[in-house]
């Protein structure tokens, strides 16, 4: 079968919810576990990659999306999907914006949007603010995760693109260089600013 969707997760638990949601539809979905090193051969309509980059070192994260993202195409995908966590999880340098950026060079694109929601699960946006079930993201069990504590009540900035590595709430993103251009009740839309033109090419 042709692959017209392409998956790309940063963790195999958020792997296996994508995969299980999409194969409600009844279109066949094919999970994998890390970048395949064949070439891609009789693939499912949707494919989903999954990857252990959430707390990776940002240019291995990228790298390895990247080469996610390079299979994906190969497969014949036409529609592409970068699943990270409904919780947002991330470190203080990334991985989710730059990573974002990243496919969204590859794929010649300047704008992307970002939903970190998961009402199923109980993940919710609201009035720009992420809560775990009916608690703030910052009052819910995770904000002392271990690995990846979340104590913004806002969710950290999808931003943390550019290679900016402060933590900044979306308020704040707003005014910063690629950083979101909308701060919405459920979702950001990154759009990249234009250059300023130089005095030779006015």
């Amino acid at each position: 079968m042709t692959t017209f969707f392409g998956a790309i997760a940063d963790d195999f638990t958020g792997a296996t919810d994508l995969a299980a949601l999409l194969a409600r539809s009844g279109v066949p979905a094919s999970l994998r576990l890390g970048v395949p090193d064949e070439t891609p051969e009789d693939t499912a309509p949707l494919e989903i990659v999954a990857l252990k980059c959430r707390t990776s070192p940002v240019d291995e994260a990228v790298a390895e999306t990247r080469a996610a993202l390079a299979w994906l195409r190969k497969a014949g995908a036409q529609r592409f999907f970068w699943k990270y966590c409904s919780t947002f999880d991330s470190t203080e340098r990334g991985n989710i914006g730059p990573v974002a950026e990243a496919l969204m060079d590859d794929l010649g694109t300047d704008q992307t949007i970002y939903c970190p929601a998961f009402p199923e699960n109980g993940r919710s946006v609201f009035m720009g603010n992420l809560f775990v079930g009916e608690q703030p993201l910052s009052e819910s069990p995770m904000k002392d995760h271990p690995i990846t504590p979340m104590r913004d009540f806002e969710p950290v900035a999808p931003a943390q693109a550019s290679g900016d590595p402060s933590r900044r709430n979306c308020k704040t993103a707003l005014s910063s260089p690629g950083a979101p251009s909308r701060c919405a009740t459920g979702y950001w839309i990154l759009r990249r600013r234009a250059p300023p033109m130089s005095s030779s090419t006015r």
